[in-house]
């Protein structure tokens, strides 16, 4: 399978979960304003230095959330 596929595919439960919190969106939304206006405005190491910022935020949310998972 494709990577891009299959990544979105194991990420789909947890963007759903961390997505459907209003201001998680809302962020999210405004990651990726500042990412498309570097890419707009042609600063790589702006667009660079913002999606790193915005994946480590779901990383952390991710870490945060599989933390919380209760083992059975």
């Amino acid at each position: 399978a494709d990577l891009v596929t299959e990544t979105r595919l194991r990420m789909r439960f947890f963007r759903h979960q961390s997505l459907s919190r209003p201001a998680r969106l809302a962020a999210s939304f405004g990651e990726y304003a500042l990412i498309a206006k570097a890419i707009e405005t042609g600063s790589e190491s702006d667009a660079q230095q913002s999606m790193r910022a915005h994946i480590m935020v779901g990383g952390n949310l991710f870490a945060d959330m599989v933390a919380s998972i209760k083992p059975e």
